[in-house]
């Protein structure tokens, strides 16, 4: 990675930090749901780290880097983890937001 990159990457961490503690009393207040914070925090978070959240590479959903609510076999029980993370279609990682 590329130094300017990585400096980019660090300020955009930063200021994701810096937002949530500006907001953090409205953000813990039980007002605040889970999909907003997907939105506002955990999707930025892994688009900063370079993964193509919102797909904007246009991949079929086969191929797609991450799937929200994926369809998985856990234990011989479907789950549906928040976040799949993919490489060339091939599934790495699940991830559940709390």
């Amino acid at each position: 990675m590329k130094i300017e990159n990585k400096d980019k990457k660090i300020n955009q961490l930063h200021q994701l930090i810096e937002q949530f503690e500006y907001n953090e009393k409205i953000y813990k207040s039980g007002r605040y749901d889970e999909a907003n914070t997907r939105v506002d925090f955990i999707d930025k978070f892994f688009e900063i780290l370079d993964w193509d959240v919102r797909n904007t590479s246009g991949y079929s959903e086969a191929y797609r880097d991450v799937v929200r609510e994926d369809k998985v076999i856990i234990k011989g029980k479907p789950k549906a983890p928040d976040y799949s993370f993919r490489i060339g279609g091939i599934r790495i990682d699940q991830e559940e937001s709390y």
